[in-house]
């Protein structure tokens, strides 16, 4: 009984530790210049699959999401 206590307890500790938002923090660039920005993903989307940054000499373009 105190192993199973003890294994509900390590799950809950785990799962506090996860995050609910469901969130992405994203930074537009263009030019070189940056403006940062949040939204919600689409279903079974990870927010790394909204990154599209290119970077042509040093000048960064594009959307880079985490």
């Amino acid at each position: 009984m105190k192993k199973a206590l003890v294994i509900i307890a390590c799950i809950a500790l785990v799962g506090s530790f996860t995050s609910c938002d469901k969130k992405c923090h994203c930074k537009n660039y263009v030019g070189g210049v940056s403006a940062a920005y949040d939204f919600e993903p689409d279903d079974n989307m990870k927010c790394k699959d909204y990154n599209t940054v290119a970077e042509v000499n040093g000048v960064k373009a594009g959307v880079e999401c985490r």
